[in-house]
């Protein structure tokens, strides 16, 4: 009548991973975390290209929009004469902020493309370019497709993806 208990030795018996299967588990998630994470960061990238072109574009727009609205010359200029370090929105004649914006650690910044360079965009009463047609490139320090964006003399502004920035 000595005869072990076959429901305890059953029912004490450990379920779960063994070393080796643990071990095999975390080296094929480094490995395909080795192959996200180059992408990821294209991904991440190609959004902050995306987002602070649209913001300028924005802020452009914005700019055209309150010289109608107002019937005054507008103006967005680059802060200490370097688009990198933000830009300023201001009434011509009283110098009044409109906006104001000013990089968060971000790589992207823009670049005016054209020559002589331009540090301020100006739109007339009636919503015309006022200085000289500017184009700006948004671009990272990687080198990765980055965005442009054109104003015409007529104040329509434009945005595309270009190939590449140099």
């Amino acid at each position: 009548m000595n005869r072990p208990n076959t429901k305890l030795s059953q029912s004490s018996k450990l379920n779960g991973f063994t070393m080796m299967e643990l071990i095999i588990a975390v080296a094929i998630l480094a490995i395909v975390v080795a192959f996200a994470i180059p992408g990821f960061n294209s991904l991440l990238s190609r959004t902050s290209i995306t987002s602070d072109s649209n913001e300028f574009l924005g802020n452009l727009g914005f700019a055209k929009s309150e010289a109608i609205k107002r019937s005054q010359q507008i103006s967005v200029n680059a802060i200490t004469g370097d688009w990198g370090n933000g830009y300023t929105v201001n009434v011509e004649s009283t110098s009044e902020l409109l906006k104001q914006y000013v990089p968060v650690g971000k790589n992207v910044t823009p670049t005016e493309a054209t020559s002589p360079s331009i540090v301020k965009v100006t739109f007339s009463s009636d919503g015309l370019l006022v200085t000289a047609q500017p184009q700006f490139s948004f671009c990272t320090e990687t080198g990765e497709p980055g965005r442009s964006i054109t104003l015409s003399a007529t104040g329509r502004v434009q945005s595309e993806a270009i190939a590449s920035c140099s």
